[in-house]
């Protein structure tokens, strides 16, 4: 497998940091009944995560967190989201070995952080864990802490998914609109919510 490290001499990031923290979902199964090909896949997911974080201006923090875990932390909101679209996108994808597909969960979270001999010490850190912990395979959450961050970035798509998150939380409960980011619809979910509202209620 191959091992992913910091390069060496680059500073973690400081202050208010985004972390993006992955994990491979049903993973334990799938290296019982296929060790072989989650060898293979390994490879493959560690060489995608290695290069994709970098190109977004990315640090990566840990491996091995918790089994198959990455953690990563972004100085800009944006750089996390659309590193973790990126490599969503790649996986999907990708033709696996049989037996060994591997679908991540992701969850990205802004807060502010100390870092400490390389690793990093506060309450975000632990809230993405959290929030990882709700997360389905090929799904990104992203808590209102980075939302709120990002969304003026993604100006075709602001009131789209405000009006979808606030629709979440009336349905399904306070919290619940931090799924924003749903898998394989990160390209169509902007329009197919627009045209949702646009919809005259009965």
């Amino acid at each position: 497998m191959a091992e992913m490290t910091r390069p060496e001499g680059r500073a973690l990031p400081t202050g208010t940091v985004t972390f993006l923290l992955t994990d491979i979902e049903s993973s334990t199964q799938r290296w019982e009944r296929s060790p072989d090909a989650m060898k293979q896949a390994m490879v493959a997911h560690d060489e995608l995560l290695s290069r994709a974080i970098p190109q977004h201006a990315g640090t990566h923090v840990e491996s091995g967190r918790e089994g198959d875990s990455v953690l990563a932390a972004f100085t800009r909101a944006t750089d996390a989201v659309a590193c973790a679209i990126q490599v969503q996108r790649e996986l999907a994808a990708r033709t696996w070995p049989e037996g060994a597909d591997l679908h991540l969960r992701m969850a990205i979270h802004s807060g502010e952080v100390e870092a400490r001999s390389g690793h990093y010490y506060g309450q975000a850190v632990y809230r993405c864990a959290r929030l990882l912990a709700t997360a389905h395979g090929d799904q990104v959450l992203v808590s209102h802490a980075t939302r709120d961050l990002i969304v003026d970035s993604l100006p075709s798509c602001v009131n789209p998914v405000r009006a979808m998150i606030d629709a979440y939380d009336r349905y399904y409960g306070t919290g619940s609109g931090e799924a924003f980011f749903m898998g394989p619809y990160l390209d169509i979910l902007p329009r197919a919510v627009g045209e949702w509202i646009a919809k005259p209620s009965n």
